[in-house]
């Protein structure tokens, strides 16, 4: 079920959306969990943004195109210690810098000058719904643990490992507003904090 929106557009005009879709409407994320009933509920929001300090060829200060994306999710995993089924909380916030090429989406990230964004190419028709199941994908971790085992784990399995940027349990969902005519509305109460650093991420003067 794809969301097509024209990318470019979106992000020059500062647009938002949010949807809801359920595990099994994104296959590739269904083939990481056992409940493919569980809901996704996701936000994108579109920005230009101006970096302090950095300038184009022509000397004019360089603008991004930035699109900003949160969902939030609940996975069934198996338990790599006792190979029982536990939730993973999946909370989602990604900052992506929109290219028109790969060329330029790969130089950009040749260079990586701003970690804060990932490079993606844009499209005039671009799927936003497979690029948020994209982005859950390369956040999930590779292997989870119960923090407690549910029955006794023989004494020659592995220790449990945390895994960087592992979702927390408490991590809720909450609502966001919907414009009634699908255009330009005010950031979503989800992305307010992704949204802030970018801003301040936009004011920091170049290291070059």
């Amino acid at each position: 079920m794809p969301v097509w929106i024209d990318l470019f557009r979106f992000c020059e005009e500062g647009r938002s959306q949010d949807g809801e879709c359920l595990v099994r409407d994104l296959p590739r994320l269904g083939g990481e969990t056992a409940e493919l009933s569980a809901p996704v509920r996701w936000q994108a929001a579109g920005r230009i943004e101006t970096l302090a300090g950095v300038y184009d060829e022509q000397g004019a200060p360089r603008r991004r195109r930035a699109l900003y994306l949160a969902a939030q999710t609940q996975l069934t995993r198996d338990c790599d210690r006792c190979g029982q089924p536990m939730q993973v909380p999946v909370d989602l916030r990604s900052r992506l810098e929109v290219f028109d090429t790969e060329d330029e989406a790969d130089a950009a990230a040749m260079e990586a000058a701003d970690d804060e964004f990932d490079p993606i190419v844009g499209a005039r028709k671009f799927d936003l719904l497979a690029q948020v199941e994209e982005e859950i994908l390369l956040e999930l971790p590779a292997g989870v643990t119960h923090e407690v085992c549910p029955q006794p784990v023989a004494s020659s399995s592995t220790a449990p490992q945390r895994v960087a940027g592992q979702a927390t349990a408490d991590a809720a969902p909450q609502e966001a507003p919907v414009a009634g005519d699908g255009r330009t509305v005010r950031p979503f109460a989800q992305l307010d904090a992704l949204l802030k650093a970018g801003a301040a991420q936009t004011g920091r003067k170049s290291k070059k």
